[in-house]
């Protein structure tokens, strides 16, 4: 069974409904801000997929395996050339790692729903996707999913210690521990129960200018969420992009 997706017309609209359709949600009690976590991404149509799980071949069956290779080679060359990360979790190293660009099996998500409606939308900009296609956020309930995906798709909140970002993007994250490339695939194929628990909400990619606008001015900007000299960088190129200019 894929996962059940809620198309919404606009911004406007997202805005205004969107609680009413998450998972397990129970009309007239009010939503806990741990309850749900959220991802943006630019394309409906783009898998919940890992940046390793997408690189490597789609014929690899023990995926588990090579990761944890490329992660103690990571926590190798960082303890005899770097600073080493043995004082740190598993979970927390490979969030490091991926915070320095290497290729894990995390993916990324928010406790917000504007947060992750502003990488959609963001990456929808500066990557000048079409605008008949759409944007998506998904939603998931946190205690639901962790019941239904069990070891194979682990929810995981790491300290922070080492990355500033995850504090400001209010994340937390996914770890892919099964054999199955995609947590779309997992779901369809193995977990259906997983399913339950997540939901799909698209919203028109020409509707980025609107969305992106009215996040700014709710205080949700890159020089928030990346509070170095990437965020400023970054938000210059929205700016930018805002204004008419392409890269």
């Amino acid at each position: 069974m894929p996962i059940k997706t809620k198309a919404f017309p606009s911004w406007r609209e997202f805005k205004a409904e969107f609680d009413a359709y998450l998972p397990l949600r129970t009309s007239g009690v009010d939503l806990r801000f741990s309850d749900y976590m959220f991802r943006g991404q630019m394309d409906s149509r783009f898998e919940l997929v890992s940046s390793f799980d997408r690189m490597m071949p789609a014929k690899l069956t023990d995926r588990s395996s090579e990761f944890e290779r490329w992660h103690k080679f990571f926590k190798y060359l960082r303890r005899h050339i770097g600073s080493s990360v043995d004082h740190l979790d598993d979970e927390d190293s490979i969030s490091l790692a991926q915070h320095y660009g290497v290729s894990t099996r995390l993916l990324d998500w928010t406790y917000s729903p504007y947060i992750a409606a502003f990488f959609a939308f963001f990456d929808a900009l500066r990557y000048q996707r079409d605008e008949w296609s759409d944007v998506a956020i998904c939603a998931i309930h946190v205690a639901s999913f962790k019941k239904a995906a069990a070891s194979d798709f682990q929810v995981i909140e790491t300290r922070g210690r080492e990355n500033i970002r995850v504090r400001n993007q209010l994340g937390k994250f996914i770890i892919n521990k099964s054999d199955f490339r995609s947590l779309d695939e997992y779901v369809e194929k193995s977990c259906a129960e997983a399913g339950e628990s997540m939901v799909k909400f698209t919203i028109p990619c020409a509707e980025r200018v609107t969305a992106l606008n009215d996040l700014l001015l709710m205080g949700i900007s890159p020089v928030d969420i990346y509070p170095d000299n990437e965020g400023i960088a970054m938000y210059v190129r929205l700016r930018q992009a805002l204004d008419g200019y392409s890269y």
